[in-house]
């Protein structure tokens, strides 16, 4: 099932869902370093920021290798001379004349679920095995493509797609969780039936009323915090994912979630790892129980309250949530929005993404041909459906949720973004499995532009996708900015995004560990196409 109204939010059942990858920061592509390391980008804007606000100057940047070797309005004084040449620089093969164009960090996605098939059924996965190929071929170029020099990966580890990216000539600086941290018959555990369910997402801790219900061949001294904390760690992770769901508003019923007792102890054993903790949640209990916690970031936006009509856009209780608010920027506590999770559903809905001009570059064209034809749309039909099932007033029409939907987040978004939340950007791609609702790195710039719609600003914008998230994720002194010693994850634009937000889609290069990429060359429109008889193969 898919998120309906915003409310509920499924998978597809454990026998379709592809588990997510981990790397570390400096893997992905399998691309030979060229013998000349260095590049020049010279009279260029160069666009940076901190925590609080934006600066650019017009200047010099010089990449040496995968780092970011000088930074500044001077050419770079140079120590190494060429050719008995004082001043030049061993092996400059490479510049760049960057009038007119417009340097900024590479944007951070921190929230995605890698190796996931977008809008198919269990049945279209195995009718159309080349077509899933061909998507997830796709996917770490459509990250670049769309400006994502780095993703955070939310789930579950898995080698293979791991390898998919490490083995892709042009791939994004891949992190991950490692292993999230589940609650015993919580959300994650409930895709799956008794007892399978605790051997697929086996890092899970437990309340200590829940004990007579875990049956007895379980170790219990293996699904303490501390444990949970360790088997993330040695997965590899560099930050922690744990969840708070109440079940969408009561749509799903019997989620157990963990006590305050236990998230607090979660959070101290990730601390004293020096892992940020981040929390699902989208209730207002949620909310609390993260604030009480003291958690780094609140993954996804204040979506549901315990009172108040679904069609309700401002919240029933405002002073309560109010209060929240204040208690999350008081505490400095990161959030992720992630509006497209349910704005993609009008998406779906509407089949109107398929008129987007650049889902060309994001689907390869016999997966685009697919999803335009009658069967590629049943997950619209799927839709309605559910919504039918599970919207509380079944006299109201379906249209009318989801428009009601779409106001609330971006109005609570708004309040926040007035509040001083610090926002960051994470999209929860691939957001809905069941129709053409999120591909990946597409996904990010419509949720940078649903943020504008909302009322952030651009300024705001540029700092969540970039320095912000890199802080929130305790990866600053690597990336985020443009500064001496940074990695180089960068991107050159043709026009400004502090004047516009349709900057972020007017890409020239993509920088991404110091290898320069041409836009173009990460289109769809350049994957080879299957040929007709492997379709169905």
């Amino acid at each position: 099932m898919l998120v309906v109204n915003g409310f509920i939010r499924f998978a597809l059942l454990g026998a379709i869902l592809l588990a997510h990858p981990l790397l570390k920061a400096d893997g992905g592509s399998k691309a030979e370093p060229a013998t000349c390391r260095t590049t020049l980008i010279k009279d260029i804007t160069i666009i940076s920021a901190d925590q609080h606000r934006v600066s650019s100057q017009t200047g010099f940047v010089l990449l040496d290798g995968g780092k970011i070797a000088h930074v500044g309005q001077t050419k770079p004084v140079l120590n190494q001379p060429l050719a008995g040449k004082p001043g030049s620089h061993p092996l400059i093969c490479n510049e760049i004349d960057g009038r007119g164009k417009y340097l900024t960090p590479g944007l951070i996605d921190s929230h995605v679920h890698t190796g996931q098939m977008i809008g198919f059924a269990k049945k279209h996965h195995a009718k159309y095995p080349a077509l899933v190929k061909s998507y997830l071929q796709q996917e770490p170029r459509n990250y670049l493509y769309f400006g994502f020099t780095t993703v955070l990966d939310l789930g579950e580890r898995d080698s293979a797609v791991e390898k998919a990216w490490r083995d892709s000539e042009f791939a994004p600086n891949l992190l991950g969780v490692g292993l999230s941290v589940r609650q015993f018959d919580g959300y994650g555990h409930n895709f799956y039936p008794k007892p399978q369910r605790y051997t697929a997402l086996h890092n899970w801790v437990y309340n200590p009323e829940q004990v007579p219900d875990i049956p007895p061949q379980w170790d219990l001294s293996r699904h303490t915090p501390k444990m949970a904390i360790q088997n993330a760690v040695n997965a590899g992770a560099v930050a922690i994912k744990v969840f708070h769901e109440d079940g969408f508003s009561g749509v799903i019923k019997g989620l157990k979630n963990p006590s305050p007792a236990i998230l607090s102890e979660i959070v101290k054993e990730a601390h004293a790892q020096k892992l940020p903790v981040l929390l699902h949640a989208t209730s207002l209990a949620a909310y609390k129980m993260g604030i009480e916690a003291k958690v780094d970031i609140l993954a996804h936006g204040l979506w549901h309250f315990e009172t108040g009509n679904f069609l309700d856009v401002a919240p029933p209780a405002r002073l309560q949530i109010e209060n929240v608010i204040d208690a999350v920027v008081k505490q400095g506590i990161y959030v992720q929005p992630t509006l497209r999770v349910v704005l993609s559903e009008s998406d779906i809905s509407s089949g109107k993404l398929l008129l987007h001009p650049d889902l060309k570059h994001a689907l390869p064209a016999p997966l685009l041909a697919w999803f335009a034809s009658d069967e590629g749309k049943w997950g619209t039909v799927a839709l309605e459906e559910e919504m039918d099932q599970f919207k509380p007033d079944k006299t109201v029409a379906n249209q009318a949720y989801l428009q009601a939907s779409a106001n609330r987040v971006q109005h609570m978004l708004g309040w926040m973004a007035k509040k001083g939340v610090k926002l960051i950007v994470g999209t929860d791609s691939p957001v809905n499995w069941n129709g053409l609702g999120g591909v990946a790195g597409l996904n990010g710039l419509l949720e940078m532009q649903a943020m504008a719609k909302a009322g952030v600003s651009l300024e705001q914008i540029f700092i969540a996708a970039t320095a912000r998230n890199a802080r929130a994720l305790r990866l600053d002194a690597s990336i985020g900015s443009v500064a001496q010693g940074m990695n180089a994850d960068l991107l050159i634009l043709r026009s400004n995004p502090l004047q516009d937000i349709a900057a972020w889609n007017d890409i020239d290069t993509v920088i991404v560990r110091g290898q320069l990429i041409a836009r173009a060359v990460l289109s769809a429109s350049k994957q080879q196409e299957p040929k007709q008889q492997e379709l169905k193969q």
